[in-house]
C-alpha cells in the first residue's frame, strides 16, 4: 500500500510539473494560422501570426504565397525601405472579417522566387508594432 501511494505521488508530481512547464513555455507566445486569397485565387497565401507579449514583445507574420503572375521583379525586398513603392499591409488583418484595416509592417522582408512554371513564391517575414 505504501509503495503504491508513493508511486502515485511521484506520478502526480511529474504530471503537475509537466503541466506547469507547458503553460509557462507557451503563455507569452500565441500562434494563429491564417489563409488569404487575392485576385480571384491568382494569389493564395498561408501563414502564421505570432504574437509575443512582455517587455520585448513583437507581432510577426510568417507567410508563403503562390502567385500566378509576375507582379514585381524577383528579388529580396526589405519592408523597412523608406523608398518602398507602397507599405506592406498584413494579410492577417485583411483576412479577419471584422477587422479589415491596413497594419503596416515596420521591418521584415519578402523574397520573391520564380518557380520556373509561370508561378512565383513569395516568402514573407513581416514585423508590426505590438
Amino acid at each position: 500500500m505504501h509503495l503504491r501511494l508513493s508511486a502515485l505521488l511521484v506520478a502526480l508530481c511529474a504530471a503537475l510539473s509537466l503541466a506547469v512547464t507547458t503553460a509557462s513555455a507557451s503563455d507569452s507566445v500565441t500562434r494563429t494560422h491564417f489563409t488569404a486569397s487575392f485576385g480571384d485565387g491568382t494569389s493564395v497565401c498561408s501563414g502564421t501570426r505570432i504574437v509575443k507579449s512582455g517587455p520585448h514583445g513583437y507581432v510577426k507574420d510568417e507567410e508563403t504565397c503562390l502567385v500566378q503572375q509576375e507582379l514585381v521583379p524577383t528579388r529580396t525586398y526589405s519592408l523597412a525601405e523608406e523608398n518602398a513603392v507602397a507599405p506592406w499591409c498584413s494579410d492577417f488583418e485583411g483576412t479577419r472579417e471584422h477587422d479589415p484595416y491596413c497594419r503596416v509592417a515596420v521591418a521584415g522582408s519578402i523574397v520573391i522566387t520564380a518557380n520556373g512554371n509561370g508561378t512565383y513564391t513569395w516568402t514573407i517575414n513581416a514585423y508590426y508594432q505590438p
